[in-house]
Parts: C-alpha cells; structure tokens; sequence
C-alpha cells in the first residue's frame, strides 16, 4: 500500500518547465555567489543575474496553465528575488567601471546596509543566514 501511494504522489508531481528549471538554477547561483564572495562590490556578475532571474520570474505561466508553479512555489520564488535585490542595491554599478586608484580618490563612502533574511522561505535557508551574518561583519570592518 505504501507503495502504492508513493507512486501516486510520484505520478501527480508537476513536471517543472524548461523556464522554472533554469529560474531555480539561477537562483541557487546567486545565493551560492553571494555567500562565497568576500567583498559584494566587485561581484559584477550578481545584478546581472538577479535581473535575468527576474525577468525568467515574470515568464513563468500563470495558473490555468498545468505547468504553471504552484502558488507556494511562486512565494518562494519571490522572496528569494526579494532578498538578492536587496543585497545588490549595495552594489554600485558604476565602481566596476573605475578602477580601485579612482573608487578611493572619488571619497565616495558606499555602505551596505545589514539586511536580515525576510518571509518563511528564506528564514529556513541557511545560505541566506549565513550571507546576511557577512554582511553584517563586512559592514562591522568597514566601521573599524
């Protein structure tokens, strides 16, 4: 019976498309960027990313369509777009162009914010905890 019932959940699964595959890949790029990466600013690659994300996020179908993600899937989704925009608004564009000589001269004093990981799907995952405790420590440094 057990069995049974395992083949029957197996069986009903939504298959995902190509769109939510390559969404969740990406997404799953970026945390793991954000989390190996020792400084946010010179990580031009993450704003790139998370606005491709975005835009594969607003391609998903919606729900009449049987390969549309389900709602929960959706929230997640989000939140995770939520988070890594909001760790790139620190990111300034612009400082990728100059090189390290110029940033200084420039007296620009760019500070990142100490984000905290927002909604149920992102306070379970562990990479965003961690991503937000080094960021909270780069933020400690740059005081000192």
């Amino acid at each position: 019976l057990d069995s049974l019932h395992l083949e029957l959940q197996i069986i009903m699964q939504r298959r995902k498309t190509r769109n939510e595959i390559n969404l969740s890949r990406l997404l799953k790029r970026c945390v793991e960027m954000a989390n190996q990466s020792s400084n946010l600013d010179e990580e031009w690659r993450l704003p790139k990313f998370v606005e491709a994300a975005e835009e594969m996020f607003l391609n998903l179908p919606n729900p009449p369509d049987p390969a549309a993600p389900s709602s929960d899937e959706k929230i997640e989704y989000s939140n995770q777009l939520q988070f890594l925009k909001s760790i790139t608004k620190g990111i300034d564009e612009e400082s990728f162009v100059l090189p390290q000589e110029e940033r200084a001269n420039n007296h620009q004093d760019v500070r990142t914010p100490v984000l905290l990981p927002q909604g149920p799907a992102l306070t379970k995952d562990t990479l965003s905890k961690q991503i937000v405790q080094k960021a909270a420590e780069r933020a400690n440094q740059s005081k000192r």
